[in-house]
């Protein structure tokens, strides 16, 4: 018997995140999943940011998740709420994401 995911298929985040970008006027991004892990990292305003899920993190957090799909799901709908966030004026999203810049490659 096939595990069930938490969420839809990850074709409907796919078209989420390209909006996401769209509102935050953002054109240089790039995401992927696999089985277990999913990562979107995007260029906002010069700085390089990096958010990541996985299997294992949403775990030890008591969150069940079992597909790397639904972790990416989980990051698209975290960049959606922060969209919205900063759409209402709340705060700036350059502070929510302070401690999401993607670290430098290591070459």
């Amino acid at each position: 018997m096939m595990a069930e995911r938490k969420h839809g298929p990850a074709s409907i985040y796919e078209h989420k995140l390209q909006q996401v970008m769209k509102r935050l006027a953002v054109e240089d991004y790039d995401f992927n999943w696999d089985r277990w892990n999913a990562w979107v990292e995007f260029n906002y305003r010069g700085q390089l940011y990096r958010l990541e899920h996985g299997v294992e993190k949403a775990r030890a957090k008591g969150v069940e998740l079992r597909y790397g799909s639904d972790a990416f799901a989980e990051v698209v709908l975290t960049l959606e709420d922060l969209v919205r966030i900063v759409e209402r004026g709340i705060y700036d999203l350059e502070n929510w994401l302070l401690g999401m810049k993607a670290a430098p490659s290591q070459s």
